[in-house]
């Protein structure tokens, strides 16, 4: 036993693609190039929404706290799976894959608390416009950022204090391409039904709870309802890191697309 908890398993492996070389290949290009975009395009959205004067509304900025979250999101895993696809043997170890589930849930509930605000943002905008420069002041959008940081703090502490000190001294193969949480929980010696129960009910809480919450507010005006559920729709979903990060579709905005040729191109 060389873990306090009495884990005799020091490192997991992961399965990944168990393809043949060929696809790995495949993968290796697909997967380098959408995380290359994925970071380009976010570091892009932030420093666009930082120095052009012409992005400094309440929207602009929760867009660039959610392309920071995105981008950190992408990067707990896609670096590690990359890698493993340059390696026949895919291994990630004990305090790696703790690490590695920590950020997953503390970015990931973050961003989707921090969806929700940017639900509600569209929310003012739409069915208060008179009153929107006032509602969203400056203190609510500190108010906004600093709570989404907070809550997936907890979110992930609630999850991992558990996690962390169970034992694992039997089968250490994890069916995914990075630790996910559920599945390496069904990986300790002991009996886990009650913790993968409180691991499903957390998830559930800090991703259904706030848009439920923000319906709640705008509830009973039917039409205000519609716009901020259609707004939230994108809010209520596990964040997956392997994609474009949805801020980068941020970039397809007229405004922003306009903000980048100005503060990128101004010179020439």
């Amino acid at each position: 036993m060389d873990l306090k908890n009495g884990s005799v398993v020091t490192e997991f492996i992961l399965l990944g693609f168990s393809v043949g070389w060929e696809l790995q290949f495949v993968f290796l290009v697909t997967f380098s190039l959408i995380y290359g975009a994925t970071v380009l395009g976010n570091v892009l959205i932030m420093v666009t929404v930082t120095f052009s004067s012409t992005l400094h509304s309440p929207m602009y900025f929760l867009l660039g706290n959610l392309s920071f979250l995105d981008m950190c999101l992408s990067t707990v895993t896609t670096p590690k799976m990359i890698r493993d696809l340059l390696t026949e043997h895919k291994v990630i170890s004990m305090w790696g894959c703790m690490a590695q589930m920590f950020f997953m849930h503390c970015f990931g509930g973050a961003e989707a608390t921090l969806l929700v605000a940017m639900a509600f943002d569209r929310y003012v905008a739409i069915c208060k416009p008179l009153h929107y420069r006032t509602i969203m002041s400056h203190k609510l959008l500190k108010g906004f950022a600093m709570p989404s940081w907070t809550i997936g703090f907890i979110h992930t502490m609630s999850q991992m204090v558990l996690t962390v000190n169970l034992p694992f001294c039997g089968p250490h193969i994890i069916d995914n391409i990075f630790c996910d949480l559920p599945l390496v929980i069904k990986l300790a010696c002991m009996d886990t039904y009650t913790l993968e129960l409180f691991v499903i009910a957390g998830s559930a809480l800090i991703y259904l709870f706030p848009p439920a919450a923000c319906l709640l507010y705008c509830y009973p005006g039917h039409c205000e309802t519609k716009i901020i559920w259609r707004a939230l729709q994108g809010s209520v979903h596990v964040v997956c890191p392997h994609h474009c990060g949805h801020s980068v579709l941020w970039a397809k905005n007229e405004k922003m697309q306009e903000a980048m040729r100005t503060l990128w191109f101004q010179k020439y």
